[in-house]
């Protein structure tokens, strides 16, 4: 297995080699390393070699390109995705192309994964994998399929680690852990949540992991009255009671694109000691958790058909695919905007925003109808 993680040193020593994106300030400063504001997400694709193949070719031309940023989770196209990634990182890294402390490489668990290579379907393989063993009481999981537990996080992690043939990832996720508030109640949830932090320091303690951090589809995209409502505060807090003030909480993934704006506009999140409530990306940037953007381009929906408004704002792009990376990169807080590409000419159209600046955050306050909508219907 690769050893190593991404460094101050290593991640400042790959952008020096890319100085036409360094002078357009598209690298961010992200808990001393360097990162490229746009990354390569692999959630979606077809569960076939073909798609394993572009995945692959993919992120070698993406760091030929200067990027840096990976993101992949165990349950993605049944392990593949972890596997391509790890196939792919280590024959750049075994070429000399790179070195492991150059990249930054991200993945998550929390839902019950298939293996397509056990030869089991995925109920089979569930069954035998975690509830036959004993890993995991088949109640306990919920309809979703989804687990917090210590035990099956240690199982998850030790997993992802052999597909992507590392001993350390660097950033880990509790993958939409909203979905355990549809069986507990709140204070439940804390504390499986506390449960589920006190393990991930520990697995920091041990060199598995860099830092950790939650991937969410909804929860911090809500009104805190909803039952799914996750508070950026509060984690950050549990984080502190779990590992003082040096714990390893690091980050936070949502969606954030033309038509999800909630992290940006809806005004839910509370900072301590502050009377207004305000977003959930300032209240990140405040308490210090960085902001990776999934799904800038709405898995594929806002790639035509942008309103006009939208195009007359950003000079110097020319597609609707640029325009949304460039708005998901360019909002307040964001570390990398995540993007799911898998073709050449898609690559290039992604690392042409590079050339351009990204945006002050405070210009896309004119481009909202208001201030709870999206851009995008």
């Amino acid at each position: 297995m690769i050893e190593g993680f991404a460094t101050k040193e290593g991640t400042t020593r790959f952008i020096e080699r890319f100085p036409e994106i360094l002078d357009t300030s598209s690298y961010r400063r992200f808990r001393k390393l360097r990162l490229s504001s746009a990354g390569v997400g692999t959630y979606l694709g077809g569960n076939d070699s073909a798609t394993d193949e572009q995945v692959e070719n993919t992120i070698r031309e993406a760091i030929a390109g200067g990027i840096n940023v990976f993101d992949t989770a165990i349950n993605y196209r049944d392990m593949r995705a972890e596997r391509a990634v790890g196939r792919a990182i280590g024959e750049s890294i075994r070429s000399g192309i790179i070195s492991r402390d150059e990249i930054y490489i991200s993945t998550k668990g929390g839902y019950l994964p298939h293996d397509f290579s056990s030869g089991l379907t995925a109920e089979n393989y569930h069954a035998k994998t975690f509830f036959e063993s004993g890993l995991l009481l088949r109640d306990s999981c919920g309809e979703s399929l989804h687990s917090l537990e210590p035990r099956f996080l240690e199982h998850q992690l030790e997993q992802s680690l052999k597909n992507l043939n590392l001993k350390t990832v660097d950033l880990y996720y509790l993958q939409n852990p909203e979905i355990q508030l549809q069986r507990l109640s709140r204070p439940e949830f804390l504390r499986t949540l506390e449960g589920a932090f006190r393990f991930l320091e520990g697995a920091v303690t041990a060199g598995r992991i860099s830092s950790y951090g939650l991937a969410s589809w909804s929860g911090f995209r809500v009104p805190n009255e909803d039952p799914s409502y996750l508070s950026v505060s509060e984690i950050v807090e549990l984080a502190k009671k779990v590992g003082g003030d040096d714990h390893h909480l690091a980050a936070i993934q949502l969606p954030l694109n033309f038509s999800k704006t909630e992290a940006v506009a809806l005004q839910k999140q509370v900072i301590p000691g502050e009377p207004k409530k305000t977003s959930a990306t300032r209240a990140a940037s405040e308490l210090r958790i960085g902001i990776f953007a999934a799904s800038p381009l709405d898995q594929g929906k806002l790639i035509k058909f942008l309103p006009a408004v939208v195009k007359q704002h950003f000079k110097r792009l020319q597609t609707d695919a640029q325009y949304a990376i460039q708005f998901s990169r360019s909002c307040s807080g964001v570390v990398s905007a995540l993007v799911g590409v898998k073709t050449a000419p898609h690559l290039r159209e992604m690392l042409g925003v590079f050339d351009v600046q990204p945006d002050e955050p405070e210009n896309f306050v004119r481009l909202f109808e208001s201030p709870d909508r999206s851009l995008v219907r």
